[in-house]
């Protein structure tokens, strides 16, 4: 785990700081991740990127990656950021699957984190659901975000089996969806008996609204959760190819008073492009930095 931090000497110690967490795969060098540090740089904030364990070339310290509902590392680097910043603003912008991170992750910590604010990127919000509707549709996205988590496994697997992990890699490096590498890796890595299960736990839409979480097939009485108590934004698209349109979480926008749904008919994925060519600054680098 490691933290990009882009600042300049204009910088005081009571600058708005934006603390970004990209997506599957995605870091510090993902171009969505530099076109919104431009935009927001540009209204004078400090920009800081949480990159996930075994991602941009930082060599792991334990034999743990990163999951979409593993919040621990995202608790660490907000409280590490408040003890060096105590005064400053803190925002907090997720993308993908850094969104549903960053979401269950003030979900649980309520009005004890540290962040005044979080913009959601294209949510999955319900990975069962999302997952489902994925690998149901076109094979590139699958293809594309497979061979992206795979690639990722494969910087990294000699380096966990150094730190004692028990794991096949031929059975993950062959996986051909993102539900077998979750599978065959990923609830394995976090202690969950399936992917099914893993997705179950880790979506965020069930935490927003708060209090006792209770899941189907499920015996226990549940967690308790504070549920969102910050201002909160979600950006989604219904075209988005990766999302279903019917887990974007509209009746809990509705109840709630600190949040914000900005739903578009067009957008697809983080993208939100502009024009003929998908590139440059996009709307949504523009929305989030004047928000």
């Amino acid at each position: 785990m490691a933290l990009d931090w882009r600042d300049l000497p204009s910088f005081q110690p009571d600058t708005t700081i934006v603390l970004f967490i990209p997506g599957l795969s995605g870091s510090s060098s993902s171009e969505y991740i530099q076109h919104m540090i431009e935009a927001t740089e540009e209204h004078g904030f400090r920009c800081v990127v949480m990159n996930f364990r075994g991602t941009a070339g930082v060599p792991l310290e334990s034999g743990t990656i990163y999951s979409a509902g593993w919040t621990s590392d995202l608790r660490f680097i907000a409280n590490l950021i408040h003890e060096k910043y105590p005064n400053a603003l803190k925002i907090g912008i997720g993308f993908s699957l850094g969104s549903n991170v960053l979401v269950k992750y003030t979900c649980e910590e309520g009005e004890k984190t540290p962040l005044s604010m979080i913009i959601s990127i294209s949510n999955p919000y319900d990975l069962t659901a999302s997952i489902e509707f994925l690998e149901s549709g076109t094979k590139l996205y699958t293809k594309i975000l497979t061979y992206g988590v795979v690639q990722t496994f494969k910087k990294n697997k000699e380096r966990l089996k150094e730190l004692g992990c028990k794991i096949n890699d031929h059975l993950i490096e062959n996986s051909q969806t993102l539900s077998a590498y979750d599978e065959n890796f990923t609830s394995k890595m976090f202690g969950f008996k399936s992917a099914y299960h893993y997705y179950l736990h880790s979506g965020c839409r069930q935490y927003i609204r708060g209090g006792v979480i209770k899941r189907e097939h499920e015996e226990h009485k549940g967690e308790i959760v504070p549920g969102l108590k910050v201002p909160t934004i979600f950006i989604s698209a219904r075209d988005d190819p990766i999302i279903p349109e019917t887990v974007i979480p509209i009746e809990e926008c509705l109840e709630s008073e600190n949040t914000l749904l900005i739903l578009t008919s067009h957008g697809g994925h983080v993208s939100f492009c502009e024009g003929l060519l998908p590139i440059g600054k996009s709307w949504m680098d523009r929305l989030v930095a004047q928000m």
